[in-house]
């Protein structure tokens, strides 16, 4: 049995193995500020030509995940003719939804539904201009992002906004303009380690384990 010990001991150091999966959006458009939505675009900003704001939302489910997920990426596809704005860049922002997704969705939260969509926790932001038509932009939520995930069980929704936004009448400031096909991309990339995987030990710990390890190949040799 003793001669069995130093393999134990190195299947014990094993570290977790991550997986990754994608989400596709199950659900996607835009708010106004009186919260009413249009759904199938995802285009954000203020349009000039009604002097109003329009915030996104993106519905995923998270079910199939049983994990922790150590890293996240939005991936959304833009238009040719996605940037709109006098400006030679806007800032995009992610946040996090408390509204209940089937209020979100029905239209009926008000005010509060489109404040709660470029309001709250940031989740990540970049910038965009007229560089990023036509093209699938990558996002990587940044640890507020990654929190707000791991604390959500199954469908959830992340808003997003141009919080960079003049507002001025008659000058539109738009990303994600004409962004309803429905074959664009719409997804999480996400990679997390699974519930069953052992944790991954300290280094310490390791060191422990490669001393102890060494004290016993020693000591079987000498005996």
């Amino acid at each position: 049995m003793k001669k069995h010990l130093p393999f134990a001991i190195l299947i014990s150091l094993q570290v977790a193995s991550a997986a990754t999966i994608t989400l596709s959006s199950t659900d996607f458009g835009f708010a106004r500020p009186a919260g009413t939505i249009t759904s199938g675009n995802h285009a954000i900003g203020w349009y000039g030509g009604e002097n109003v704001e329009i915030r996104q939302y993106l519905v995923f489910n998270r079910s199939s995940i049983n994990g922790t997920i150590t890293a996240a990426t939005l991936r959304l596809q833009s238009s040719d003719s996605s940037y709109l704005s006098p400006s030679p860049t806007e800032t995009w922002q992610l946040f996090d939804v408390t509204t209940p997704v089937a209020t979100l969705l029905a239209g009926s939260g008000g005010a509060s539904a489109f404040d709660d969509l470029g309001t709250g926790t940031s989740l990540a932001s970049r910038t965009v201009g007229g560089s990023t038509n036509n093209t699938v932009l990558m996002l990587d939520l940044d640890a507020n992002g990654l929190s707000y995930l791991n604390t959500q069980s199954g469908v959830f929704a992340i808003g997003g906004a141009l919080t960079s936004l003049n507002k001025a009448n008659g000058i539109t400031e738009a990303m994600f303009n004409s962004s309803n096909s429905p074959s664009f991309t719409r997804e999480l990339f996400i990679t997390y380690t699974p519930a069953s995987e052992p944790a991954v030990p300290e280094p310490s710990t390791c060191l422990l384990f490669a001393a102890g390890l060494f004290t016993l190949v020693a000591t079987r040799k000498r005996t």
